[in-house]
This record gives C-alpha cells, structure tokens and sequence, in this order.
C-alpha cells in the first residue's frame, strides 16, 4: 500500500496543477482518486466530479493528506483525535482557532515527526 499511495499522491497534484482548465477527467484520474478514498487519505465521493480534481489544492490540505499517509503507512502512530488535540500554536501562520483548528493539529504533528520543516515562534 505505501508504495501505491505515494504513487499517487505524486500524480494527483501534477494532474491538478499542470491541467487545470479540463472540465472532463480520465478514468485513471477517477480511479485514483477513488483508490485514494478506498484506502481513506480522501473522502469517498458518489462521483468524479465531487473529487474536485481541477480545483487547486491549499498548503493545509496538502498537510491534512500528508498527517493520513503518514498514519496509514505507520510512520507515526498513535495520531489523536482532533477533538482531543490541544494546539500548542507555535506556528506563526497557523492557529488553534477558526478556520485553521484543523490544520493546527496536522502540521503540529508533522513537525514533532520531523517530516515538515519549522519557522516556529519559539525559534524567532
């Protein structure tokens, strides 16, 4: 699965970004992305067109992904639940409040895990 879901991940953002005006989606986009859902790194959509393959994807939701594969592939375990994650706010960009709870939690863990990169507060 690991070698499959990088896979992947890899092709859905140049499909994203190097097509971006293409209403009508290939079968192996649809099916990727549905793979994807399958294997829970996206939500499960009725159809192709809910997966918003032409919609540009945000840093938080490439993060968001990331925290699920990395949970998935097993390289960090034991992943709380965002309502029972306290957001320590170090980040200067993200916060513990509306709208990036989520996104806090994610890149929080990430950092702790050493597969992002920091500019945390406490550093400056």
């Amino acid at each position: 699965m690991n070698k499959k879901v990088v896979h992947y991940l890899a092709i859905l953002p140049v499909t994203i970004f190097c097509v971006p005006f293409v209403a009508a989606y290939t079968n192996s986009e649809c099916a990727m992305a549905k793979e994807l859902a399958d294997d829970g790194i996206v939500y499960k959509e009725s159809d192709c067109r809910d997966y918003h393959l032409d919609r540009t994807i945000y840093r938080q939701e490439v993060a968001a992904l990331a925290l699920r594969v990395a949970e998935k592939c097993n390289i960090i375990d034991d992943i709380p639940e965002i309502e029972d994650y306290d957001c320590e706010d170090v980040f200067y960009d993200v916060s513990s409040t509306r709208p990036n709870s989520w996104v806090c939690r994610s890149v929080e863990i990430l950092a702790d895990n050493n597969i992002v990169t920091t500019s945390r507060r406490d550093t400056f």
